[in-house]
């Protein structure tokens, strides 16, 4: 007697497109991780970004590059991990690195994330930053349709209700956004603003699905990619991203009058350089917590987490900026946290359908007599 299973068990057909992630037992913390990195970055950079403009700053091809150019620091952990990994299990220094395809694909995203940068530098000089985060909250709509045209994300009723909120809760705190236009910016250049900033939402809407593209796809990365190589991708980005950047800084000749700027900078020299440093270092928080939950859970996860960090961004900008804190902000904030937990209870009742049904079903195996 002998026992064969049907074709269509095999393990091989799944690895087919997703190539085979290291350390999934490590997926929870990441994850974790990834959310406090994202919430770090976002609550902390757009603050001091915007107090660069508030104090005299005016180069915006600057806060473009300062978005990315923490990239150098992810080389300690790189490094680090690699050399622990190599005293550990001997190996070719190729055996730690990301795929070439992968790291070209963080690259070619990296420009289109310094064009994103520029145009959120732009918005940010004319808009007050709650205004600015309220429309950055729009990307989750645009993630939403990237996500499904790209990646083929699934909804429940239970994201379809969080997207509702959260883009309820972003409309109200912007019905009065028009009463609190920064002093000496004019109605065009508000409007200018308004629109570079959707552009902004538009295309960082497109790239975290491209980027959950790039993790699952075989054809891009046939290695195992684990934390050391999440790191390593997000170093491509950001380098590519920088150099784009830096590009722009040259044509504007920035690099002649930033030695000016900070001597006339309203916080002195010092605080100059405290602000860009903290906002290149914040900056790095926010993007490797944005691809650790794309690499962990989706896209569209990292959109959701990310708006419901608007409201935190907004009362902050109240305490340290002065803005008002009204009404409507207190209800968006009610209904951005409305959202989370929306899409959080819809992915626990989706976890524990799939076990029940998973413990329900028992493994078929087709028994053939032999003579």
């Amino acid at each position: 007697m002998s026992t064969t299973q049907p074709e269509n068990a095999t393990p091989t057909a799944a690895a087919a497109t997703h190539p085979p992630k290291a350390s999934m037992k490590y997926r929870r913390p990441l994850l974790l991780l990834s959310c406090i990195s994202l919430a770090i970055g976002l609550a902390g950079a757009p603050l001091l970004l915007r107090l660069y403009y508030i104090h005299g700053g005016k180069r915006r091809w600057l806060i473009t590059t300062v978005q990315t150019a923490g990239f150098p620091l992810l080389l300690i952990p790189i490094t680090s991990n690699i050399f622990i990994s190599r005293s550990r299990r001997p190996a070719k220094l190729s055996n730690f690195l990301i795929d070439r395809k992968l790291a070209m694909s963080g690259a070619l995203m990296g420009l289109f994330l310094g064009l994103d940068n520029f145009l959120f530098s732009l918005g940010l000089s004319y808009l007050p930053l709650s205004t600015s985060t309220i429309i950055m909250a729009t990307q989750l709509v645009f993630i939403s349709v990237f996500a499904r045209l790209i990646v083929k994300q699934r909804f429940t009723a239970y994201s379809v209700n969080s997207v509702a909120l959260m883009v309820m809760g972003c409309v109200l705190l912007g019905v009065r956004a028009n009463g609190d236009r920064p002093p000496g910016v004019s109605n065009g250049q508000y409007l200018l603003g308004f629109f570079m900033t959707l552009m902004c939402a538009a295309l960082i809407g497109a790239l975290w699905p491209c980027m959950e593209s790039c993790f699952s796809n075989t054809t891009i990365s046939s290695k195992p990619l684990d934390f050391c190589g999440l790191l390593q991708f997000q170093f491509c980005l950001s380098f590519s991203a920088t150099v784009f950047s830096v590009a722009g800084m040259l044509a504007n000749k920035d690099f002649q009058v930033l030695r000016e700027e900070a001597k006339e900078f309203g916080l002195g020299s010092s605080g100059y350089c405290l602000t860009i440093i903290g906002a290149a270092v914040l900056s790095q928080f926010s993007l490797g917590g944005g691809a650790g939950s794309t690499f962990t859970a989706s896209a569209f996860f990292s959109g959701i987490v990310s708006s419901a960090l608007v409201p935190i961004t907004d009362i902050l900008a109240l305490i340290l900026f002065g803005e008002a804190f009204t009404a409507e902000k207190g209800m968006a904030l009610a209904l951005c946290s409305w959202g989370l937990l929306s899409y959080l209870y819809g992915e626990y009742r989706s976890r524990s359908s799939k076990k029940e049904v998973d413990k329900s079903v028992e493994p078929i195996i087709l028994v053939s007599d032999s003579v």
